[in-house]
């Protein structure tokens, strides 16, 4: 245990056996008597729990005007974002075609891939000559064309009558997409197209 000399006030280590007896101080010489008063206890500091409740309410309180000012997704984004793990994103990158298929009067070429949420499909559509129809489609979408009937297909990624096109495409949501080349409003000129996909992303 620990003493204090009441002469010099100097602290120091004394046997707890001697506690009711008279210990000499090393640093002072001075004889003086190890009791309750010249004896340092420990004292362990609490919080109270009424404080510890306050806290807790306190942060309830924050996180629900965090949700309401900022948005629960957003607020998902900031706290998943790689700022603030230590685990750091992988780029990666796949090409998913490079070829320059024909395309026959009155007929289409497709292609489907799998995407992610947050990846980007990043495109290339080229003809020498003439022009072709590029599509970006969901699996509802493309069943509705096959059959003619009114579909719709992602701007970004899509254009009518290009000779060339090229795009970068933020991927919204995961699920298969199809990539379509359509000739059918040609009656009798096939068209060969220089086309080249790539999806970019982050893991």
């Amino acid at each position: 245990m620990k003493a204090k000399c009441p002469n010099c006030s100097k602290i120091f280590d004394v046997d707890k056996r001697k506690l009711g007896k008279k210990d000499v101080c090393p640093f002072c010489d001075t004889t003086f008597e190890v009791n309750e008063t010249t004896q340092l206890k420990s004292k362990s500091k609490k919080i109270a729990i009424p404080v510890i409740i306050a806290l807790v309410i306190l942060c309830i309180l924050i996180g629900v005007l965090l949700v309401k000012v900022i948005g629960g997704s957003q607020l998902k984004q900031i706290f998943s974002s790689q700022t603030l793990f230590s685990k750091k994103l992988k780029h990666h990158e796949e090409i998913l075609l490079d070829e320059t298929p024909k395309i026959g009067a009155r007929s289409y070429a497709v292609w489907s891939f799998y995407l992610e949420e947050g990846e980007s499909l990043v495109g290339t559509v080229r003809l020498n000559e003439y022009d072709i129809n590029v599509f970006l489609l969901k699996e509802r979408e493309f069943e509705a064309y096959k059959l003619n009937e009114t579909f719709h297909f992602y701007q970004g990624a899509s254009r009518e009558r290009t000779q060339y096109f090229s795009f970068n495409f933020e991927v919204p949501e995961t699920q298969t997409y199809y990539f379509l080349l359509s000739n059918r409003y040609s009656i009798l000129t096939p068209k060969y197209v220089r086309v080249y996909l790539q999806k970019t992303g982050y893991k």
